[in-house]
């Protein structure tokens, strides 16, 4: 009786963890969504998203890092700074973060212990606010300012001016990229609206209605895809600037009334491994009671725009506040009001996770050790969303045992068979097989068994 007991309980551990190593290895594939809403430690509005060096999460307001299993909110509260006020989030090869701030706190360095502060009116600008960073290849700090531009080699400063280039003491520079080939592309937002600029370090070059027969109009975020073409997303306009030579598209949500399009107008932007552009969208309106709208998440993958909102997905709000995209390929999404999720059309893959690419055929493979005791480990991939049985079959075609039943998700599996039948009881040795059954395929592989 004791011994019945004990084979039962082994059986049920085994059986468990064949769940548990089978559903760890489809979790990397699990196409869809992952809601991380409910766990953010603290409520803001979430602006700017960054990974560090070792893939972990960096996001404001506040700042806060994830990874992947622990929050930590970062506040100077010394001498009283929350950073609530965040307007870029940039990290450098040091794993450094600089933080830009609309007001008061100007640029701002945490290096994980010690706070740094950076008051631009120090530097000759009227006013402490910066609206975008960017850090090049030689780890030099880029900042976008109310009044022009600025770069800081965390010890030398130098200012963009009429003195030393075309950006005027008057202009917004909201946006900033740089390209493999360390040069600087520089929207501009004011007197000189619908100009992109770009910087070698040695020359400067203009790109306007003038030369490209395209007025950008108020940049808001410029990213470069893997051919250098710059992708310059405006107020209601995709743009795809390719030297001198320039395309536009309209995009599906407008933020003006006179589109006829519902939503807001694009916000955010981001390119993942495949060169398709990610636009996030929001408006606000309002001023005393402000109210927030968007028309959710759209891609553009060269030939077809997709959009994502809160009726078709599980994105949780159509105001996308900010987004990035990991080198696993996960996009990770702020909206308002506040939510923060991942999204991964391919499979969710964990922040420190190896990354696993999607099966181009059904195969099954040769079971491993062969001949085999105790267990023996069967894998299988699964290029498409299917219902699979993994079944064990003797000598004489009588089935043994199943080892999974159930709909499977694109991915790589593996399973243990540690020779028991389905009531727990130990098979004889003996040549088995396994059979692997998904959708139209259909195929075995055999199996020895030795005691």
């Amino acid at each position: 009786m004791m011994k019945n007991i004990s084979e039962k309980l082994w059986v049920t551990l085994v059986m468990i963890l064949i769940i548990v190593s089978t559903s760890t290895s489809a979790l990397a594939q699990n196409p869809g969504w992952i809601d991380l809403t409910d766990k953010v430690p603290r409520t803001g509005f979430i602006n700017q998203l960054a990974f560090d060096s070792k893939g972990n999460l960096w996001m404001t307001s506040p700042l806060m890092q994830y990874d992947g299993e622990t929050w930590v909110v970062h506040s100077d509260t010394a001498l009283g700074h929350e950073l609530n006020n965040a307007s870029s989030l940039a990290i450098d090869a040091l794993d450094n973060i600089w933080i830009g701030c609309y007001e008061a706190d100007g640029l701002v360095r945490f290096d994980g212990e010690d706070w740094s502060y950076f008051d631009l009116r120090d530097w000759g600008f009227p006013e402490n606010v910066v609206y975008s960073l960017s850090i090049d290849q030689q780890g030099v700090i880029w900042i976008g300012t109310a009044a022009g531009l600025a770069r800081f080699d965390g010890t030398m400063r130098s200012v963009c001016d009429p003195s030393n280039s075309p950006i005027l003491s008057t202009e917004d520079v909201q946006s900033i990229a740089i390209d493999d080939n360390n040069v600087k592309w520089i929207g501009i937002n004011g007197e000189q609206d619908g100009t992109i600029l770009s910087f070698d370090d040695t020359t400067w070059t203009v790109y306007n209605e003038s030369n490209t027969g395209v007025d950008f109009g108020y940049t808001r975020s410029i990213v470069i895809d893997s051919s250098r073409k710059k992708w310059i997303l405006g107020d209601h306009k995709l743009y795809n600037l390719a030297r001198y030579y320039c395309t536009s598209y309209d995009v599906p949500y407008s933020r003006f009334p006179d589109s006829g399009l519902p939503g807001g107008g694009p916000w955010c932007m981001a390119i993942d491994r495949d060169d398709a552009i990610w636009i996030g969208t929001g408006e606000i309106g309002g001023i005393m009671m402000p109210s927030f709208s968007g028309g959710g998440l759209m891609k553009y993958d060269g030939l077809n725009w997709t959009i994502l909102d809160t009726s078709n997905s599980e994105i949780p709000g159509n105001f996308v506040s900010a987004l990035a995209i990991n080198e696993n390929g996960n996009i990770w999404m702020a909206s308002i009001p506040i939510g923060l999720a991942i999204y991964n059309p391919a499979g969710i893959v964990g922040l420190h996770d190896e990354v696993r690419p999607i099966p181009e055929k059904m195969t099954l493979y040769q079971n491993y050790p062969n001949p085999f005791n105790p267990s023996t480990t069967i894998n299988y991939d699964l290029p498409e969303q299917s219902q699979v049985k993994l079944a064990v079959f003797d000598i004489v075609g009588r089935e043994v045992i199943t080892l999974d039943q159930s709909e499977k998700l694109p991915g790589n599996y593996e399973v243990t068979w540690n020779g028991l039948d389905q009531s727990g009881n130990p098979m004889s040795t003996g040549v088995y097989f396994a059979r692997l059954q998904a959708g139209d395929y259909s195929k075995s592989i055999k199996m020895l068994y030795l005691k």
